[in-house]
């Protein structure tokens, strides 16, 4: 197993400073505005929230939502019923990617935000999954910033894209 730490040159004088990674921001909108909370801040404001899109991820030149809670209770057997139902919301290739990376992470912040945690026992359907022989391929499962095969049915945990 392989660990990666990227680097960047930022090309900046002084000194960044960044947060605690462990402290990720809930993205919210209110009053048509999208503002990224800490914990305390969405706890004030929790009356003024018109919308939770979920735990905001800015990675691997992706800006993204993790939703609270999977869309679905129970697994799903059929992929064409799954990207029917929830296409718009299913994490592309890259995002899935990063979630797995991150995963312990997100499931901190989802858990502090009052959410349900991604299942590491479950198989996460991505845009790119597949089936073949009854095997869903290119799923989101675990840890490990990898994409695996499950033999049953998947889940969904959808995100929103974050514009600008």
């Amino acid at each position: 197993n392989y660990h990666i730490r990227g680097a960047v040159s930022t090309g900046q004088a002084s000194a960044i400073y960044w947060n605690d990674p462990d402290e990720m921001k809930l993205s919210v909108i209110i009053d048509g505005n999208r503002e990224f909370l800490t914990k305390s801040e969405y706890d004030a404001k929790k009356d003024q929230i018109t919308k939770v899109e979920g735990v905001a991820v800015i990675d691997g030149g992706e800006k993204f939502a993790v939703q609270l809670k999977d869309a679905q209770q129970n697994s799903l057997q059929n992929l064409t019923t799954v990207k029917d139902l929830y296409g718009d919301i299913v994490p592309t290739e890259l995002q899935a990617m990063i979630i797995s990376a991150k995963m312990n992470e997100i499931n901190n912040a989802i858990k502090t935000f009052g959410g349900t945690m991604i299942d590491t026992g479950h198989a996460y359907v991505t845009a790119a999954t597949t089936v073949s022989n009854g095997r869903f391929l290119k799923c989101m499962i675990g840890p490990d910033g990898t994409l695996g095969y499950n033999d049953y049915g998947v889940y969904v945990r959808g995100v929103v894209n974050l514009t600008d």
